[in-house]
């Protein structure tokens, strides 16, 4: 990639290619295509993949998830494929006007500037006063198009969490009882260990009494390293004095649009003709787990099946 493509709503900084190689050691000239050639080179010997065909671009986004592991950038490429093929009800087609009621009950997006550090703000804005489990239905599925269309376009380091549950009609009792765990849980695995999401801070604001208990649920799903990143505030006010202010929508006295411009901005976007078909297509990428190869070794210690080369680091 020899630059990062304009989009119409995420937003890069002139100096964000190469800083954000540099932060992985693979900003030296050629280091980064010799990644991609090793990447490449191993997914052509993977019979169970059924699609060998992937964008070189494609592929850096997913070793820059990784912060440059080759190792760690095979395993993250087979599980995005293992899933289309495990999962499929999160890659269905849908035109998502038939559940933009349900998605206008929390308003979620990620703020098209960076945060420090290359860090992209994933941003919700909860309304509902009533919430079902169908609901968390289509929002989950909502949110893998997010991790789809940030594979395909965007590049950063890695994303800050704010979750504004501030709104007095928002009913969190509903949020966490109706909340199916098993689903939610699966959601989190997908986000974090599948697209490599990698979370700097997960950031709630609310002043309810059930601050505690929502803290509480969701905080397992996460794991014991990123607990010690929940942070909690009953203001907006708050949270920036850690994330800057001057990103956020102008209701919350920031430079950007408003919340239900950025939303409809995002939905408008995701539900796109090609957005959609780029969904359709990508499904074919999927596996074929009769024909995997078993191996006997540590997966985690050295990679998928395939070639072990790795990038020399000077």
């Amino acid at each position: 990639m020899q630059a990062i493509p304009k989009l119409p709503i995420l937003e890069f900084t002139d100096d964000a290619l190469e800083s954000i190689r540099k932060c992985h050691n693979l900003h030296d000239p050629g280091r980064m295509e010799e990644a991609v050639d090793i990447l490449c080179e191993w997914i052509q010997k993977q019979e169970h993949f059924l699609r060998k065909d992937f964008p070189r671009d494609y592929l850096e986004r997913i070793i820059i998830s990784t912060k440059g592991s080759l190792e760690k950038a095979k395993v993250r490429l087979d599980k995005i494929c293992t899933m289309k093929t495990l999962a499929p009800k999160y890659f269905q087609d849908q035109d998502l006007r038939d559940v933009k009621h349900v998605l206008d009950g929390f308003k979620f997006f990620v703020l098209p500037k960076f945060a420090p550090d290359y860090y992209r703000v994933y941003f919700v804005k909860g309304y509902a006063k009533h919430i079902t489990a169908n609901d968390f239905q289509a929002f989950y599925k909502y949110s893998i198009r997010f991790c789809e269309y940030w594979m395909k376009h965007d590049y950063f380091n890695g994303f800050i969490l704010v979750l504004d549950f501030t709104h007095k009609d928002l009913n969190i009792l509903e949020f966490i009882t109706n909340n199916n765990p098993s689903e939610l849980h699966q959601h989190i695995v997908a986000y974090m260990k599948v697209y490599g999401a990698r979370l700097k801070g997960i950031h709630i604001v609310t002043s309810s009494k059930l601050a505690d208990a929502l803290v509480s649920f969701i905080k397992p799903f996460f794991g014991a390293k990123l607990a010690t990143r929940f942070h909690v505030y009953k203001k907006m006010d708050d949270l920036f004095e850690t994330v800057p202010r001057d990103i956020f929508p102008i209701e919350y006295g920031g430079k950007e649009k408003s919340i239900a411009e950025l939303h409809d901005k995002w939905f408008e976007v995701l539900n796109s003709k090609e957005h959609r078909e780029y969904i359709k297509e990508t499904v074919k990428a999927g596996t074929n787990e009769s024909r995997r190869l078993i191996n006997k070794l540590n997966d985690e210690y050295l990679g998928m099946p395939g070639t072990f080369r790795v990038l020399k680091i000077d």
